[in-house]
């Protein structure tokens, strides 16, 4: 016979442990009960009380298989709230970098580097090509694995994808006209060097997608659509100027500067919607100054110049609540990785979890080219001055964060 009493008492244990921790759901009541059930026994003997606890165990793992889907979502959870401790520098590097100087292949990390170099055009020959340099580095350690010289006369930007590396530079005053170059991934050779009309150049950054490399920001009131062959595929208008831009599923977002986000369908290369960035019921505010592909697939994080992330999901829906970052601090823009966002902005790096639940804070010091401890805080953040080289942008890498300074440093971080 089952002692209804013995039953009473671990179902009531179980309600407790998963009342107190929702996010460890069917774990937590199954330790719950052993804990429990061992106890009886001890106290117990007899065959009686050993088959009241199977069968109690088989009534929680019944319960448990039925609902396995809402416990896959909770301990999923669980996992975007766990944020790293510390951040170690692994490496350093000085340069005359890009402003935009970071781009990750999925593999490896190119770096764009403005440091003048010469590519003679055949032996004996009085001719000359200034270049720019782009250096590949292994991503988890930052050693130095190639250096590809591209003959463009500046950089501005770089990007990866689709099996290229693609450079931007010029289109400002020093150097007029902007020059497209694409680098093959697979051989390490530049397959193209492009000088745009006067007309399509600008000082613009550089996302990589749908077969075709994308520039835009910058106050351009264009987005330009750049072929394989280096080609303007496309000029389209925007309906105000341009500050970032991406690749997210099947369109190019592109960043304004009026708190909006264009989005433009890369199979028309039309403008489909233009989504206001802001809770419900609240004005538009602040540029937007970074775009980041999200998990979801068609969804993005957007980040306003004030420091507040957005989620767009299929390109129109804004979610209700923001991520808190730097506020009021500029920030270059959030970036991704396993459930947790990165922003850098003054003299901080932010890490979030993707519900803004846990936020953990790390202040740089330029001086001794680390970072103090995390401290995580679940409340909004206030950052205090410094005059300490901002951090600029920061890349996940795989398992490393690439960090641009403004004093023409880029850190590699290996958060812990």
């Amino acid at each position: 016979m089952i002692d209804e009493q013995h039953l009473q008492d671990v179902l009531r244990d179980l309600a407790d442990d998963v009342a107190i921790d929702e996010t460890t759901a069917r774990p937590v009541a199954t330790r719950a009960l052993r804990r429990h059930t061992r106890r009886r026994v001890l106290r117990r003997e007899g065959t009686v009380a050993f088959l009241s606890i199977l069968l109690i165990v088989g009534i929680v793992v019944a319960v448990g298989d039925h609902t396995t889907g809402d416990v896959r979502t909770v301990a999923s959870t669980t996992a975007t709230r766990r944020l790293p401790h510390r951040l170690v520098v692994r490496q350093s590097f000085g340069g005359d970098w890009a402003p935009e100087p970071i781009a990750f292949d999925g593999r490896d990390v190119w770096l764009a580097n403005n440091s003048p170099a010469i590519l003679s055009r055949g032996s004996g020959s009085t001719n000359a090509t200034p270049s720019i340099a782009i250096e590949r580095h292994a991503s988890d350690s930052g050693r130095l694995l190639d250096v590809v010289r591209v003959p463009q006369e500046a950089v501005f930007s770089i990007a990866a994808g689709s099996g290229s590396v693609w450079v931007v530079g010029g289109g400002d005053g020093g150097v007029p006209r902007t020059t497209v170059s694409r680098v093959d991934l697979a051989t390490r050779r530049v397959v193209l060097t492009r000088a745009l009309a006067a007309r399509d150049s600008c000082a613009c950054s550089l996302a990589v997608g749908a077969g075709s490399a994308w520039l835009a920001g910058q106050g351009s009131t264009n987005l330009y659509r750049i072929d394989e062959s280096g080609a303007v595929a496309a000029r389209i208008r925007l309906p105000h100027p341009s500050v970032s831009l991406a690749v997210v599923g099947d369109n190019v977002e592109v960043g304004l500067d009026d708190s909006r986000v264009a989005v433009i369908d890369t199979a028309t290369n039309r403008t489909t919607r233009v989504v206001p960035i802001a809770t419900p019921g609240a004005p538009a505010a602040s540029a937007i100054v970074g775009i980041t592909a999200a998990a979801q697939p068609g969804a993005s994080w957007v980040t306003r110049s004030d420091g507040l992330v957005f989620e767009i999901v299929d390109g129109r829906r804004v979610s209700p609540k923001p991520v808190v970052f730097l506020r009021p601090a500029s920030v270059s823009g959030a970036t991704l990785e396993r459930n947790v966002l990165w922003a850098v902005g003054v003299d901080q790096i932010v890490a979030s979890t993707t519900d803004g639940t846990t936020r953990g804070y790390a202040n740089y010091d330029a001086g001794g080219g680390s970072f103090g401890p995390v401290s995580v805080r679940s409340r909004r953040f206030v950052p205090s001055p410094s005059n300490e080289p901002g951090l600029d942008r920061v890349v996940v890498a795989g398992p490393t964060l690439w960090i641009a300074v403004f004093n023409g440093t880029i850190l590699v971080v290996a958060p812990s």
